[in-house]
């Protein structure tokens, strides 16, 4: 298990100023190395795991990259696309009542900041927003089949999609310990295919 990085590819977060946001190709040569670095230590599989829906596509190109140009050390790179997004993810949501998966500053992420770090939740500061820009296949963030990849600014009044302001840390906890157990059976299951 290593570190977390503290930087991702969030090229739509223009604004507030501040937000360091890595160039997709700079994020993916980085990613690359220290797995091919893993590679030359012997290790042959490995977990991605994001909770940056921006960091997604970047996520899908370093597993193709990595898989195809090790495939003769039997290397495999597995990832999934957010947590809580596979059939236990749902049902953890549905069961504390939420119908979204995850989103932006949501109820789910700040569940799970309320469990893990509480000071850090700016309680006065919280405010929901549905997303500005809907249509038939257009959903904000992506959510929709149909992908646009708008800044931030474009489909949020705040920077919020979501409702935070149903957010607890029961919810959270109940949350962060489904994530945990799809992210290990995930895991698990790559273990037995490979």
């Amino acid at each position: 298990l290593l570190p977390p990085l503290p930087y991702g590819v969030s090229m739509f977060h223009t604004d507030p100023p501040g937000g360091i946001r890595i160039p997709p190709h700079t994020y993916e040569k980085f990613v690359i190395a220290i797995i091919e670095s893993m590679i030359d230590h012997g290790f042959t599989m490995f977990f991605l795991f994001s909770g940056h829906g921006g960091n997604s596509s970047s996520v899908t190109n370093i597993q193709k990259i990595v898989n195809d140009r090790h495939c003769e050390k039997h290397v495999c790179v597995g990832t999934t696309q957010l947590y809580l997004s596979g059939d236990a993810g749902k049902a953890a949501l549905k069961n504390v009542g939420f119908t979204e998966g995850v989103r932006h500053a949501c109820e789910i992420e700040t569940s799970l900041m309320l469990a893990t770090n509480p000071k850090s939740v700016r309680h006065e500061r919280i405010a929901d927003d549905p997303g500005r820009i809907r249509g038939k296949n257009f959903h904000p963030f992506d959510g929709g089949t149909l992908q646009l990849y708008l800044s931030i600014n474009a489909e949020s009044m705040n920077g919020v999609y979501g409702e935070p302001s149903k957010a607890t840390a029961e919810i959270g906890r109940e949350l962060l310990a489904a994530a945990a157990k799809e992210i290990a059976d995930y895991i698990q299951e790559m273990v037995v295919i490979v």
